[in-house]
């Protein structure tokens, strides 16, 4: 006969695989939404959301990629690549570069009279300071 205290145990047990659970939703073809404790099969081509016992939402398991978009994913990573391979290579010929410094405006502080700073955007005021990466200087009033 079991103890009080593995009846607690036991019940403990349930309690903690219920609050785990989960439920996955998603929505077919057709516009239904298809409920289960299980991704639903119909929706292996879609977007699944995956809710908790309680009913808050959990995350989104996404729809696998179709062969287009591998194919843009696949030619973007590559592009990543190619530009790496290219800075890296720059930053071994010129490692005091603009384009190698990890704090492009402190670089441009201690080198204000650099043409990369100035074609870059990112001149130096008289104050010492630069507008944002990649924003235009105010226009200066004639």
């Amino acid at each position: 006969m079991p103890t009080s205290k593995q009846y607690v145990f036991l019940a403990l047990t349930l309690l903690c695989n219920v609050a785990q659970a989960e439920f996955y939703v998603c929505t077919d073809g057709l516009g239904r939404s298809i409920v289960g404790e299980s991704p639903p099969e119909q929706c292996k081509d879609r977007d699944i959301q995956v809710f908790n016992a309680d009913h808050t939402f959990n995350r989104v398991i996404p729809a696998p990629l179709t062969p287009e978009q591998r194919h843009a994913q696949d030619a973007a990573d590559q592009a990543r690549a190619h530009k790496y391979a290219e800075d890296h290579e720059w930053c071994r010929k010129y490692p005091d570069s603009l384009r190698c410094a990890s704090e492009p405006r402190q670089w441009c502080r201690k080198h204000p009279e650099s043409s990369e700073c100035r074609d870059g955007g990112l001149s130096i005021d008289a104050t010492g300071n630069s507008p944002k990466l990649g924003e235009q200087e105010p226009a200066k009033p004639k």
